[in-house]
């Protein structure tokens, strides 16, 4: 077991941390949570009966193009594309990545030849954001954006086609004034990992079978390693950003949050690398990293076999 540094634990995991979200949004046997939260998400405009998990990496159109990787991303049984992601720490045009990032997928389910009308599945991408965009309402948490015409109506272009994005530090709401299972589930984002006992009032519905996945002494060894890991690269980034902002560089923020979310990732990556448990592609799909990345920095590690 490789040697780590002490991380507080609660009895519960941190729901933004990569391990924790991935363990409880994009796994065959959970996906039950994912379908609860987006219908819940979007309030009666879709019903979500099913899911299929696709690939989260979508090379670029050229050699040199770079990658669109997601946390999550699924299909409905009506063929409507869902991308989620959890945004821990605040980075410099983040809409315009979510834009980049759909018109990948776009362009990977765009139909080659002439015969092709352009009609597209339902795109929807959902970001829960561990911080606030500035220039939003600051009244409201939760965000349903659309292309829109310029009329009084605001008529949507393409009903077809949104972004859905959650501020959890705008979500206010204590335990007692939780009205919909959508609080209840951004309440838990947001304070799952603080909690020791299990609120009466949340034990209900799919919740009560996400507690006892979420406690951490339910978790195997090798899995209690990789969340550890993680809690640590997000404590990492959050630290990196705190600093660069008290600098009040924003070139630094930039820089800084860049660099050291790479240095956690990379740390994450030589931990697990360490336990010979955990296979290349393996960590490849948990990190979003290439194989040929991975394997770079186990040959500097210079690991026994």
């Amino acid at each position: 077991m490789p040697e780590t540094v002490p991380v507080k634990v609660g009895r519960f995991m941190d729901l933004r941390t990569d391990f924790a979200f991935k363990k409880i949004f994009s796994t065959e046997q959970n996906k039950g949570f994912l379908i609860e939260f987006l219908n819940q998400l979007f309030r009666g405009k879709k019903k979500i009966v099913d899911l299929r998990y696709q690939n989260t990496v979508h090379p670029g159109g050229t050699t040199d193009a770079r990658s669109a990787i997601f946390d999550v991303r699924c299909t409905g049984t009506n063929g409507e594309e869902f991308i989620i992601e959890m945004q821990r720490a605040s980075e410099p045009r983040f809409a315009e990545r979510m834009l980049c990032y759909t018109s990948a997928l776009i362009g990977a389910l765009a139909r080659p030849g002439r015969s092709w009308d352009f009609k597209l599945p339902e795109i929807y991408f959902v970001a829960i954001l561990d911080f606030n965009i500035q220039h939003f309402d600051h009244t409201r948490y939760l965000h349903h954006c659309q292309l829109r015409y310029d009329d009084p109506m605001h008529h949507p272009l393409l009903d077809t086609y949104g972004l859905t994005l959650i501020e959890l530090p705008k979500f206010k709401r204590s335990l007692q004034g939780l009205q919909t299972d959508l609080d209840k589930w951004c309440f838990l984002f947001k304070n799952l990992d603080k909690g020791h006992e299990i609120s009466v009032s949340l034990n209900t519905g799919a919740f009560q079978k996400l507690f006892p996945i979420a406690e951490v002494s339910n978790l195997s060894k090798q899995e209690y390693t990789m969340y550890q890991l993680s809690l640590m690269a997000k404590q990492r980034v959050y630290a990196v950003l705190k600093h660069a902002e008290e600098k009040g560089e924003k070139r630094g923020v930039k820089k800084g949050v860049k660099r050291g979310k790479k240095r956690a990732e990379e740390k994450i990556i030589r931990g697990l690398l360490a336990l010979k448990a955990v296979s290349i592609s393996q960590i490849s799909e948990a990190t979003g990293w290439s194989e040929q990345a991975i394997q770079k920095i186990k040959d500097s590690m210079k690991l026994d076999t």
